[in-house]
């Protein structure tokens, strides 16, 4: 009777598993049916460098990922010792005429060195991935942003136990939720390090 009861469960999990990687395997197909035509930058933003300034200068159109706003939830990690970070969780658009390929994603946002939650890039991927029909979580390194003064601890390109915390805090709030990352410059690194250590 045990023996039967750990295969019943055993083909609930199977029945689970499956379920999800077929949304995830539809989550792909979407992204990459929607981004098949290479991205081409205008000849006035073609380096590395140009993409960098004009982002800094540019006017941020994207909305703040401010928890007094109705769907934005902050959240506090707590990492080794005391030290915290700080995220915050924004739900997705109201449903509108637009395409939503992200539709039960939860998509991450890791900010480079010296920004925030609040730089204008992550708000305005914040904006792009919301109205795509995703969940997205803005990280806050260590001391950065509204996580300034959490830490005694200093962050760098080696961090991605703390990345992967708050990716393991989402996946505990949203179990099932496909998880997506989208790391600038530094975070970009940290991620493909962590990414290759948990392989």
């Amino acid at each position: 009777m045990a023996g039967a009861g750990a295969a019943r469960g055993r083909g609930r999990r199977t029945l689970t598993d499956t379920r999800a990687g077929a949304r995830a395997a539809t989550l792909r197909a979407a992204m990459l049916t929607r981004y098949a035509v290479r991205c081409r930058a205008p000849l006035w933003a073609r380096g590395g460098q140009a993409q960098t300034l004009l982002g800094f200068f540019l006017p941020v159109t994207g909305e703040a990922l401010d928890p007094s706003l109705p769907g934005v939830t902050r959240h506090e990690i707590l990492l080794d010792g005391e030290d915290r970070v700080v995220v915050f969780e924004a739900d997705p658009a109201p449903v509108g005429e637009q395409q939503r390929p992200l539709e039960g994603a939860i998509v991450h946002l890791f900010h480079g060195l010296t920004g925030s939650s609040d730089s204008n890039y992550v708000r305005l991927t914040a904006s792009v991935m919301r109205s795509a029909g995703a969940r997205v979580v803005a990280y806050n390194h260590r001391g950065q942003g509204a996580g300034a003064g959490l830490a005694r601890g200093f962050y760098h390109s080696g961090s991605d136990l703390d990345l992967f915390a708050s990716v393991a805090a989402a996946r505990a709030r949203h179990p099932g939720a496909p998880q997506l990352a989208v790391g600038f410059s530094l975070s970009a690194n940290t991620l493909l390090l962590g990414a290759a250590r948990r392989k």
